[in-house]
């Protein structure tokens, strides 16, 4: 009669559980041997590791050992039968077997060494799941581009690109699309297993390639997928596993953007990892900030990534930024403990970067961007699991060093946790308050531009007139407020626009959508003298700017752009140290007043009048502890 494994004592630290698994076919049941103490801080280990998706909680098949059994899930139940060898035992490391996922104090420990199960093993295997029929047709697509380019030796053959030309994207895509869209592809603890592996072999069924194979549709295709929910992937998103990598070996500085050529070079770089550890600490406290900044841009770019536990979406990158031999003596100043509550996580490492960090801290985390309204998360610090809705942002790094915006003049951030509950306390005032808030949100969701200009405009009037002054909405067009507020007063290149230029995109917007509307264009807005590459230059940068915001009027009868989900009522307030204003929002049913809170951070804005340091410099400015949850 079959029993259940009994788990032995925990490992040693550094060393882990290696499952023995035997051979089969087919529906045979699957048999192994947990081998324990394996080291991994020493010689190159004779295993491989899995990386799959662990799917449903639900462990209703059975792995047999000797010693008892192991209960697992139907995919890893798949995982293990597809990649067992016919005749021979192989040695392959698990997480859900060769961890004891009962004994928190077990996976603390496991988790710091994970990079290294990674880097040592000799090859880390995929598995991407079962294809459905639709897929069977991207498996046979993907085998003729590995036949038509070859990258492994970095040759290219003119001819076979040729060939690869002919396809044709509109009905070939599809099924790529498919398996580019699998959940391996958005879990979080991807980055750490792809990142340090030396080889890769990815097996889908029955298929099996090389990581590079599934880089080549893309490379020669130059096709985006389009980015909606969790149900499909863009370029961007595929390609931050490889950016990250690279970034994190350091060989080269890190770029923005999903260039095809550049990721798939990346990849095609040497993975050679031997002679890049350490062996004894460094000493940490020359270059502790630099790290936690690491930390900060690798959870930035990887936002969206899917965890089952939530502290998993900050625990599985931190191996990507300290040489693994190093990460033990770190526990002090990156602790992974799963006895810690997921809100006790995001309030340590939030608190650890906003020291540092100050406002860039701030300015990513707020209710516009976090997975879920009413998670414990909170709200001062980036929900790491939600993805990036907005194109671009206003705290960027770029936009500090080229001060853009100086909302609170200099002065120096100053931050606390209040010991009753946890809030963020910080200096700072209310200086407005949100009055109405447009509706306008998403240029993708209109058929066409001009229907999308016509919403654009008629959204743009509604907000203006619920102005108490009836002059703003000509002064907006003709002083060109509304062109420096849906391009964040900034060119791409980071310079202000010019007056002249900031008014003629006022007028270029209204001029159109007057004209779509069938209404003649004022007199005094027929003539631009700036050119028609600069307006679109700007029209570019307006529609960026507007993705998951909205236009807003506030009390005080500045125009502004709000995080989306900004309410009637909201407050905007200037924070010491942080270059831009936040958008907060009173809690219900909790005792505050206006000035102190507490509050919800909903997040960054760029309002009118206020992003130079007029609200600051202004005699009714008196600034007050802020409490944020």
């Amino acid at each position: 009669m079959a029993y259940p494994y009994h788990w032995a004592a925990s490992p040693d630290c550094g060393a882990i559980r290696i499952l023995r698994l035997e051979p089969g076919k087919d529906d045979d049941l699957l048999h192994g041997t947990l081998e324990e103490g394996l080291w991994v801080t020493g010689f190159w280990a004779s295993y491989d590791a899995l990386s799959y998706c662990w799917g449903t909680d639900v462990k209703d098949h059975i792995l047999y050992t000797p010693e008892g059994t192991i209960s697992i899930t139907v995919s890893l139940s798949q995982a293990l039968r597809n990649i067992r060898d016919n005749d021979v035992a192989i040695c392959l490391w698990v997480d859900a077997i060769c961890i004891n996922q009962d004994n928190a104090e077990e996976k603390e420990s496991t988790v710091q060494y994970m990079g290294q199960v990674y880097a040592r093993a000799r090859t880390v295997i995929v598995y991407l799941g079962e294809p459905d029929e639709h897929e069977y047709r991207g498996i046979e697509l993907l085998k003729a581009y590995t036949a038509m380019y070859s990258v492994a030796n970095g040759l290219e053959d003119p001819a076979a690109r040729q060939r690869a030309s002919t396809i044709n994207p509109q009905t070939d895509w599809k099924p790529l699309r498919a398996i580019y869209s699998r959940p391996w592809f958005r879990r979080a603890w991807v980055a750490q297993e792809f990142i340090h592996a030396r080889k890769i072999v990815v097996v889908l069924g029955t298929w099996r390639g090389s990581w590079e194979s599934l880089w080549l549709p893309m490379q020669v295709g130059g096709k985006e997928l389009p980015e909606s929910g969790s149900e499909s992937i863009s370029k961007s998103a595929v390609f931050a596993t490889a950016q990250t990598r690279d970034r994190s070996r350091e060989y080269m500085e890190f770029k923005k953007g999903s260039d095809l050529f550049f990721c798939l070079g990346l990849i095609k770089m040497d993975r050679n990892r031997q002679g890049e550890y350490v062996t004894t600490p460094p000493d940490v406290e020359d270059y502790d900030g630099h790290k936690i900044r690491m930390l900060f841009d690798a959870l930035t770019a990887m936002r969206g990534r899917e965890a089952k536990d939530p502290r998993d979406n900050i625990y599985a990158f931190i191996s990507l930024i300290y040489p693994q031999e190093v990460l033990p003596w770190l526990t002090n100043i990156f602790p992974i403990s799963y006895s810690m509550s997921a809100t006790e996580v995001a309030r340590k490492y939030g608190y650890m970067m906003l020291e540092e960090l100050h406002g860039d801290v701030l300015y990513s985390a707020g209710l516009s961007q976090q997975q879920h309204a009413a998670s414990e998360w909170p709200t001062w610090v980036p929900d790491w699991s939600a993805p990036n809705h907005r194109g671009h942002r206003f705290w960027c790094s770029e936009a500090a060093e080229l001060g853009r915006y100086n909302a609170a003049k200099d002065h120096e951030f100053h931050s606390m946790l209040a010991d009753d509950n946890g809030d963020l306390v910080v200096h700072g005032s209310v200086v407005d308050r949100v009055k109405y808030v447009g509706t306008f949100n998403e240029w993708a969701t209109y058929s066409n531009m001009s229907e999308a200009l016509l919403a654009f405009y008629i959204d743009c009037v509604s907000v203006l007139n619920a102005s108490s002054s009836h002059q703003l909405f000509e002064q907006a067009i003709t002083k060109g407020v509304l062109g420096r507020v849906v391009m964040a007063n900034s060119m791409k290149d980071g310079t202000k626009p010019s007056s002249a230029l900031a008014m003629a995109f006022s007028m270029f917007i209204s001029a159109l959508c007057f004209r779509l509307g069938g209404e003649p264009i004022p007199e005094a807005w027929h003539d631009s003298q700036e050119s028609s590459m600069h307006l679109d230059a700007v029209a570019d940068s307006a529609s960026t700017n507007l993705q998951s915001r909205l236009l807003c009027i506030t009390e005080s009868d500045r125009l502004g752009l709000t995080p989306y989900g900004t309410k009637p009522g909201d407050v905007v307030a200037v924070v010491m140290g942080c270059n831009v204003p936040l958008v907060l929002r009173s809690i219900e049913h909790v005792a505050s007043n206006d000035n102190s809170g507490p509050f919800w951070l909903v997040g960054e804005a760029y309002v009118h009048g206020i992003m130079d340091g007029e609200a600051i410099e202004s005699p009714t400015f008196v600034p007050d502890e802020l409490r944020i949850r």
